[in-house]
């Protein structure tokens, strides 16, 4: 059913707004802050947490959008941020255990063989 594919494309790219040139946005956005500062503000962040606990997802459902899609963008941020979270192994920032951090990633690698096997 495609019920739901204009809200799903509408986060997509709310969510791609918020992030940087190299996949990374905040942990998490507040409204107040979103509203005060703008999109903008979170996109031009340099900021690259490498914490997969929170990102890896995020960057699981760009591949998913560009499969989708073709759209490049979603394509060239979910490569970024996962070679530079991969190039930081083992010093990732973790939140319950490293472990936990490693299978996050497994989700996003998985679609990135899909998309861009070559990467």
């Amino acid at each position: 059913t495609n019920r739901y594919d204009a809200q799903l494309m509408a986060c997509s790219l709310a969510h791609l707004r918020t992030s940087n040139r190299s996949g990374f946005r905040p942990n998490a956005i507040m409204r107040h802050e979103l509203l005060s500062r703008g999109a903008d503000h979170f996109a031009q962040d340099p900021d690259c947490p490498c914490w997969p606990h929170y990102q890896s997802y995020a960057w699981a459902m760009y591949l998913l959008t560009y499969a989708l899609t073709d759209c490049p963008v979603f394509l060239r941020r979910s490569i970024a941020a996962i070679r530079i979270t991969m190039q930081s192994y083992p010093q990732w920032s973790w939140t319950n255990g490293l472990q936990q951090e490693r299978v996050r990633m497994l989700l996003p690698l998985a679609w990135l063989v899909r998309c861009a096997p070559s990467e």
